[in-house]
């Protein structure tokens, strides 16, 4: 692949946008507030779709096209039971909590909730958490470049090795990323999501009707699907403990029947010392009260009349 000076152009005007962004942000950032939370000013429609394009990233283009092509509708699942469930109860049920205890963080909300320490296990699992996951995602887009040649003639031209191509390509990511978010913070952040948003429909579109067409239309795509998914039997595409362990021979039957249990009691283990804390908490509040109570009628009773 051979980048002319349109794809170039089109490439300087994406980065000068988006750095842009950030530079016209920065004079609003003020207070830790601004730069957190956006000053808690956004419209909720902004959020939604930033929220939808950060689960549109390298890995889910990349990653669950890959694993589509491997495994076939099984990929399907990953957002049909795990995410989108776990989105909707987010959504609806905690994110009123964190909005009314104005917490800038999922950490000092559990802080806030329970303790320092839990605060501190919290951001230390989710910062290791986010370096794995960052770094998948960059991985995945340097080999995409790497693939598909699209730094070669820059390197050829300034006369360097073209085995630096992937680590050039991780570097540059990163610092444009750092760039707009240490100038704008969170609400720059967000609208270059939105922006991304829109950028990646306007790219996949194409994509899926180019596909519909040399597939041979909406009847050709049904046509290659196997006759008892189409009926709605798709018991066949379900992940099975057989498939999982097909999938990967090296691990037995036995180790994930363990993991499985193991899963299961982490659950229960969970949900138990979540109502010991609840009912702790809750304790305390009610010995709370009751003091506050206790002063009052103190002071109504001991009181000298006016």
């Amino acid at each position: 692949m051979k980048l002319t000076s349109v794809d170039w152009l089109i490439m300087l005007l994406y980065f000068v946008f988006v750095l842009g962004i950030g530079f016209a942000l920065k004079r609003y950032m003020k207070t830790s507030k601004d730069f957190f939370q956006a000053g808690r000013a956004l419209p909720a429609w902004i959020c939604g779709l930033a929220f939808i394009s950060a689960n549109l990233g390298a890995q889910e283009v990349i990653g669950m096209g890959a694993s589509g092509a491997k495994y076939g509708l099984e990929t399907a699942h990953f957002y049909g039971i795990g995410a989108i469930p776990a989105m909707i109860f987010v959504g609806i049920f905690m994110m009123p909590f964190y909005y009314g205890s104005k917490a800038r963080s999922v950490p000092e909300f559990l802080r806030m909730r329970f303790d320092e320490k839990t605060r501190a296990l919290n951001a230390c699992s989710f910062a290791v958490m986010t370096v794995f996951s960052s770094g998948i995602s960059m991985y995945a887009m340097a080999r995409l470049i790497q693939v598909l040649h699209v730094f070669d003639g820059l390197f050829h031209a300034l006369g360097w090795a073209p085995e630096g191509i992937f680590t050039f390509s991780i570097v540059l990511s990163g610092m444009i990323v750092l760039a707009y978010i240490f100038l704008g913070g969170l609400t720059s952040a967000i609208y270059n999501e939105v922006l991304q948003f829109f950028l990646i429909i306007a790219g996949f579109l194409p994509l899926v009707l180019i596909g519909l067409r040399n597939i041979g239309g909406w009847a050709g795509l049904k046509a290659s699907v196997p006759a008892e998914q189409q009926q709605g039997r798709w018991q066949d595409s379900a992940p099975t403990l057989e498939k999982c362990v097909a999938m990967k021979p090296t691990l037995s039957k036995a180790r994930y029947r363990l993991a499985l249990a193991y899963s299961r009691l982490g659950q229960k283990v969970r949900a138990k010392e979540q109502f010991a804390l609840q009912q702790k908490y809750s304790q305390q509040e009610k010995d709370e009260v009751n003091a506050k109570l206790q002063e009052v009628t103190t002071f109504l009773v001991t009181s000298p009349p006016n």
